[in-house]
């Protein structure tokens, strides 16, 4: 998730969304049909994002569990295209041409997202549900600024699991094996 995720809200279907010249101007999501103009990331996201990939793309490989991905666009739903900070897709679920393919046609199996102090929760709390109900297994919001993690499942409806900076990511009913110390990621300064 991006600082000021919500910077702007214009109405757009899927086929607007696809027609986006995007490289070289403002990040979008689409929204259920709302098109949202993101802000750009801070460097200490960036960080934490590139920190969990990098160890996460390691683990992955060698258990062969599945493939990670950073600032990828994934189908959520018909009118909804979410861009998580970071997404895990099964092995059992990666095809090669998703290399090539925006936006991916399924949702991510694990999404990851950075929230910044300036996101609003219900904000997150929506993206969150909207990654859930498109068949998403986990999503963990990272909240650096409080240095803690929350889980979110279908089973966890009412309330997350947290884990705070000296305990670490670990998803082993869905990658056993797979752990990351959050002191890894998280800034220490």
């Amino acid at each position: 998730m991006e600082p000021n995720a919500v910077a702007s809200k214009t109405a757009a279907t899927l086929a607007d969304y696809m027609a986006l010249d995007e490289p070289d101007g403002p990040r979008y999501e689409l929204d259920e049909g709302q098109l949202i103009v993101s802000a750009s990331t801070t460097w200490e996201h960036n960080d934490i994002r590139d920190l969990l990939n990098a160890q996460l793309r390691v683990q992955l490989a060698k258990t062969g569990a599945g493939r990670v991905t950073s600032e990828t666009d994934f189908l959520l739903g018909p009118s909804t295209v979410r861009r998580p900070d970071l997404a895990i897709v099964f092995a059992a679920n990666y095809q090669r041409a998703f290399r090539r393919q925006l936006p991916i046609p399924i949702p991510p199996d694990i999404a990851i997202e950075i929230v910044s102090p300036s996101e609003r929760e219900p904000s997150v709390r929506r993206t969150t549900q909207q990654y859930l109900l498109a068949g998403t297994h986990a999503v963990w919001l990272l909240y650096p600024e409080v240095q803690v993690a929350h889980r979110w499942d279908c089973t966890a409806a009412a309330a997350p699991i947290i884990r705070t900076i000296n305990e670490h990511w670990d998803e082993p009913q869905l990658l056993p094996g797979v752990i990351v110390p959050f002191r890894d990621v998280f800034p220490q300064e």
